[in-house]
């Protein structure tokens, strides 16, 4: 892989992580809002990078990224169909938050687009190790 492919893959799934990292203050603060927009973005930038690593650099649209996860990855089965459901519902919560001013997440739906978040970042970052 080339080098700059590399380092690029490498930033993404570095971000993943440490927006990761910060989930938990905003949890522990009750931003939950923002928890589950974090959610969402570091599940997305994992899924940017396992995409850019095997070529699938093109998408720039949020649903043409989930598209093409779901295509290559999912239906294939290299991840399990639960990750559909995941980023989905990770995807409609951050669309809701971001756009509907009148939606609201409780606590439990944020520790939920968390969990949702850490397994497909985990499972990713170890596909790509």
């Amino acid at each position: 892989m080339p080098e700059i492919k590399k380092d690029i893959v490498n930033s993404f799934l570095s971000r993943a992580n440490q927006t990761l990292d910060f989930i938990p203050g905003y949890l522990a603060n009750g931003d939950y809002f923002t928890a589950v927009n974090r959610s969402y973005y570091a599940a997305f930038y994992a899924i940017k990078a396992l995409e850019i690593n095997d070529g699938y650099d093109d998408y720039s649209k949020h649903a043409a990224v989930i598209s093409c996860f779901r295509q290559f990855y999912i239906k294939t089965g290299i991840f399990p169909a639960e990750f559909s459901e995941l980023i989905g519902m990770l995807s409609e919560d951050r669309t809701s938050g971001d756009y509907d001013v009148l939606s609201s997440f409780t606590g439990n739906e944020a520790s939920a687009a968390y969990e949702a978040s850490k397994t497909i970042v985990k499972k990713l970052c170890d596909h790509l190790a």
